[in-house]
């Protein structure tokens, strides 16, 4: 019986001394890159700083509760001095960014679970995963869950082709969605939402939906933010966001990529 309560004080000493992190992608995620596309991929990845709309407020005010910041990309060190530029330029604070060495014949996939177990094996952290579907982020997510059950707090994926996307990923298509998830979470404050909202006002929408990525023109992917607290806001958004996907050519009632 001593043991047992000292193994059980020993586990709930543990967990009080855990810490929250976001483990996010690079491209795609964070950056606009189309990584989809070898040449938009390799020039954006040498050239390109653009990020998404409301990203970096998202990831600053997510700093209020994650201690770290660590990104973790399959582009290769070659894009490193643009990579971190783009980070540092758009107030983006980070703890560590690893890069897939090209010369290793491991998969882009094998390279991303390899690096995130790693951290999570260090670590006591719960973490917060942030990628897109343009590649595996979906499914190195679901491994990452599976080895390391209770350690994943939410893993959410930037909506870009619109692919089938595993059980247990959450899929978003605007920064403002993944600071309403965090804020039902109980981690992200009002405040904090409605910093990440503001970074919409006279925002460049092509910086939220580049010609290459989904471009929803109804309602159905902000449908469940109705049943939210920000509920005014997501009218606000919406209403502009649908309007512009339209413009673009997209057929009504339809979510198509260009």
């Amino acid at each position: 019986m001593k043991i047992l309560i000292l193994f059980l004080v020993a586990i709930t000493t543990v967990n009080s001394y855990s810490s929250v992190s976001i483990i996010s992608d690079l491209d795609d995620t964070i950056k606009i890159t189309n990584a989809g596309n070898a040449v938009s991929a390799a020039y954006n990845g040498i050239f390109g700083k653009k990020v998404f709309v409301g990203m970096s407020e998202f990831l600053s005010e997510g700093r209020i509760y994650a201690e770290e910041l660590h990104v973790v990309t399959a582009s290769p060190g070659i894009v490193s001095k643009t990579a971190v530029q783009t980070l540092l330029q758009n107030n983006i604070d980070f703890d560590s960014i690893t890069y897939k060495n090209p010369f290793h014949r491991q998969s882009s996939m094998k390279f991303k679970i390899r690096t995130i177990s790693s951290y999570l094996s260090r670590s006591l952290d719960q973490v917060v995963l942030i990628g897109d579907d343009v590649n595996h982020d979906p499914q190195v997510f679901v491994e990452i869950m599976n080895t390391f059950p209770n350690r994943v707090l939410a893993a959410y994926i930037h909506v870009v082709k619109g692919k089938d996307l595993p059980e247990g990923v959450i899929p978003y298509y605007t920064s403002f969605e993944l600071a309403v998830r965090e804020n039902l979470a109980h981690r992200m404050s009002d405040d904090s939402v409605n910093k990440v909202f503001y970074s919409y006002t006279d925002a460049k929408l092509s910086h939220v939906f580049p010609k290459y990525a989904i471009c929803p023109c109804n309602l159905a992917p902000w449908r469940w933010l109705n049943s939210t607290r920000f509920v005014l806001s997501v009218s606000a958004l919406t209403k502009i966001f649908m309007n512009f996907c339209k413009k673009r050519g997209a057929p009504k009632g339809m979510a198509v990529s260009e």
